[in-house]
């Protein structure tokens, strides 16, 4: 899929020693990162709230992340 061949090459890019700083809202993506910020849902001045920083991993004991019922599945 597109996804593999894109995770595929960031992987890449990591493993020759550059940063990789990706947006993304797709859990496959997600689950390969090797830190993730989850930041508030809302926009603007209700929005910018930090609910988690860590490994994809840790996200699923943060019990209102957004984020983490979408990667359980990803991550077991």
């Amino acid at each position: 899929s597109d996804c593999e061949k894109l995770i595929h090459m960031l992987h890449r890019l990591v493993d020759l020693g550059h940063t990789v700083i990706v947006i993304e809202h797709n859990t496959e993506i997600l689950a390969e990162a090797d830190y993730l910020v989850e930041v508030g849902l809302e926009g603007g001045e209700h929005g910018g709230i930090i609910h988690y920083q860590g490994t994809p991993e840790g996200i699923l004991t943060i019990k209102d992340s957004p984020t983490a019922p979408y990667l359980v599945e990803k991550l077991r």
